[in-house]
């Protein structure tokens, strides 16, 4: 049954995203499929047992999300939660599967191996926070086995200074899976890092995944301050809040 109601919600999301960028083009595109994504995110969770606690609320009007990145199941635990314009890389939108959902779900895809873009690219992201969407970054720059919060990146924060929003930090934490605490030995069926093939680890975990715990926690927005002590706050705070709530910390 599962399985049916999966397949039903897959179509009802792609034939809706590709209706959306057949009418409407740009930032207008991009958020209205974040839209879509949204709704169609909030009815996936009680399919696959999922139970996503939040705590802390989000600013009125459009922000500039940062959060710590361990999987593709980050994205729609988020997009459960808010409408989000996400930022992402070319060489995400090239895998196959992943790629293609990504950009019906309203994901912008940046080369970031052109360095001398990057004044653009922000300039883009700004354009977007202006106009009244939010936008969701990974600042670490890639996903991690969880055992820590690594260094946040902060070039593509000096988009919500441009444009006057406040960038609200948040904190991911998987808690349980199947039942057990999140471990070294069974984490590797939810995170995916290094050089870990997408295809086959979807489908292991749709396989394998009977009930999943989440927590998130929405920080108020960060302190003022340049790009480099916008992404220092943000990460002492989310950092500070997963060492005290993962299960893998203590293992780390």
């Amino acid at each position: 049954m599962r399985a049916i109601l999966l397949f039903f919600l897959a179509c009802s999301f792609v034939i809706r995203a590709i209706w959306i960028s057949l009418v409407s083009e740009g930032a207008e595109k991009l958020k209205r499929l974040s839209q879509n994504a949204h709704k169609h995110a909030k009815k996936l969770i009680p399919l696959f047992n999922v139970t996503l606690k939040s705590d802390g609320s989000f600013p009125e009007g459009s922000f500039l999300a940062v959060a710590n990145h361990v999987s593709y199941i980050d994205v729609l635990m988020l997009a459960a939660l808010y409408p989000s314009i996400y930022i992402s890389y070319t060489r995400i939108e090239r895998i196959f599967l992943i790629g293609g959902m990504a950009g019906l779900g309203g994901t912008l895809f940046l080369d970031r191996e052109k360095k001398h873009k990057i004044h653009q690219d922000i300039a883009s992201i700004a354009a977007m926070l202006k106009g009244g969407n939010t936008v969701t970054i990974f600042p670490e720059g890639r996903c991690t086995n969880g055992d820590t919060v690594i260094d946040f990146h902060g070039a593509y924060i000096e988009a919500a200074i441009n444009a006057n929003i406040p960038v609200v930090p948040i904190c991911i934490t998987y808690k349980s899976l199947n039942g057990e605490p999140v471990s070294p030995a069974n984490r590797d069926l939810l995170f995916i890092y290094g050089k870990t093939p997408f295809g086959p680890h979807i489908f292991k975990l749709l396989r394998h995944l009977r009930n999943l715990e989440i927590e998130m926690c929405v920080f108020p927005p960060a302190e003022e301050g340049d790009r480099k002590a916008l992404a220092l706050d943000a990460h002492n705070r989310v950092l500070d809040y997963y060492m005290s709530s993962s299960p893998l910390w203590a293992k780390a």
